[in-house]
């Protein structure tokens, strides 16, 4: 995953692997992963997290990353890990949830010049090479 630019953890947590790995779109990664509270699906989209749309969410700290709870049942969770928003769907948001969740990398969005280059390039050349 990290080879192609994605987000991913250092490490799965004891007990959890990977089943599935998809892409929806040029943008978005899906995985599944499985262990032993079930099912998880953690979903990784290219940008920025919209925090000000976020305001009023409930926020939860993991590992000194803030990471929002969009929904209780099934626990629905969204943090920025660089420059990638993640998200996981899980049936609770459990000790183990909260263990992958802090394997991600804890790095800022990065604002500067060249980052900003690099996302515009690779948006300009994902857009010449659709049909």
């Amino acid at each position: 995953m990290r080879a192609h630019g994605w987000t991913a953890p250092t490490q799965v947590p004891v007990g959890w692997s990977v089943t599935a790995v998809r892409f929806l779109d040029e943008t978005t990664l899906e995985v599944d992963l499985v262990g032993p509270l079930g099912t998880l699906v953690v979903t990784e989209r290219h940008g920025r997290l919209d925090t000000d749309a976020l305001s009023g969410t409930e926020r939860n700290f993991v590992a000194d990353r803030t990471v929002y709870v969009l929904c209780a049942t099934p626990w629905h969770a969204a943090w920025q890990s660089g420059d990638t928003v993640v998200e996981v769907v899980a049936a609770t948001g459990s000790g183990d949830v909260e263990k992958l969740v802090a394997q991600f990398p804890l790095d800022a969005y990065d604002e500067g010049v060249p980052a900003r280059i690099t996302r515009g390039w690779g948006t300009m050349t994902q857009t010449l090479a659709q049909p």
